[in-house]
């Protein structure tokens, strides 16, 4: 089990990094260095202007960015550490 929770914890962290890389790389084409301004719509579309989003995906070359990226990433990530938690410790000889 504690196999599995680490490659859980590995999947969860790969996925993270490709959600950032992914925010990333749809909001910078659009906002080049004041790409910080579109933080929130990292993990939610209802802030302000992040609705905007549906309508920059018709001129982006990157698909629209959305945050269930995020929240797979963080529910693989925290399964991997509930089995972590529960496993048994391992045996020492």
């Amino acid at each position: 089990m504690a196999s599995l929770g680490k490659l859980l914890l590995v999947i969860g962290g790969v996925l993270f990094v490709g959600a950032v890389g992914w925010w990333y790389a749809f909001f910078s084409q659009f906002l080049h260095e004041h790409v910080k301004e579109a933080s929130k719509c990292f993990y939610s579309m209802q802030h302000g202007w992040c609705h905007a989003h549906e309508m920059l995906e018709l001129v982006s070359t990157v698909p629209p960015y959305s945050p269930l990226a995020l929240y797979i990433s963080a529910g693989v990530g925290l399964a991997g550490l509930l089995l972590l938690g529960v496993a048994p410790p391992p045996v020492r000889s």
